[in-house]
């Protein structure tokens, strides 16, 4: 057990040794009055510092560098997804646990999800925590508003872009090129609220590399600098 440590990531390298890298969060306290002369791991119950909410396994795309493909495929059959009563409840567990930050993200695309994601959790009152989006950006529209970006629950939205062009987008994202011109509109709209609003919530794009796209990278990045 590597010091101060709350999440990490492990490696094994030749000689099955481990090593860790990359450190998280660094919070002293978690481990204060930790026996580590005793054969018990867990010694203390501590809340999560962070919370990641994979709320459905749908999607508007169909990506050929998804990583779930297969696990949203069989949970899509069967209707896998949190019912819009526990989601509720979920963010009252997440409120009285004194989390500090909650990431809504894949599984599938969160903004496809019918459950009420933005009275409960974008617009809620008093939250604790601070909330980060990853996003495909299709679907944004729905948290482009006036009140959701002045009300200082959501520190962050970040976009995915995979394309500079339409023909490219379909050819990654296995869908219409359409989506394209509404990821872009989505991103313009996002850079104005933040102008508008004056808001802290930080828009951020993040370009996704495939072995269909990435001699095309120069060309994604040029596109939203552009922006």
């Amino acid at each position: 057990m590597l010091e101060n440590t709350v999440t990490t990531f492990i490696q094994s390298k030749a000689g099955n040794k481990l090593s860790s890298r990359r450190v998280l969060f660094h919070l002293p306290e978690r481990l204060s009055g930790y026996k580590f002369s005793s054969e018990r791991i867990l010694q203390t119950n501590l809340s999560p510092v962070s919370v990641a909410l994979c709320l459905t396994p749908f999607c508007v795309r169909s990506c050929v560098f998804c990583s779930n493909t297969q696990r949203n495929k069989e949970n899509r059959e069967r209707s896998v997804q949190l019912e819009p009563r526990k989601f509720v409840r979920l963010i009252s567990d997440l409120v009285s646990m004194g989390v500090q930050g909650v990431t809504v993200a894949g599984g599938g695309e969160p903004m496809v999800y019918n459950g009420p994601i933005v009275d409960s959790l974008f617009l809620g009152k008093n939250l604790p925590f601070r909330i980060g989006i990853h996003t495909n950006g299709v679907l944004l529209g729905k948290v482009l508003t006036e009140n959701i970006f002045t009300s200082g629950n959501i520190i962050y939205i970040n976009i995915s872009v995979v394309a500079h062009n339409p023909n490219l987008y379909t050819k990654v994202c296995r869908v219409s090129g359409k989506q394209f011109f509404m990821i872009e509109r989505n991103i313009l709209k996002m850079l104005r609220l933040k102008q508008i609003t004056d808001s802290g919530l930080l828009p951020g794009v993040k370009i996704l590399l495939c072995r269909d796209n990435f001699r095309h990278f120069f060309k994604c990045w040029t596109l939203e600098v552009q922006h």
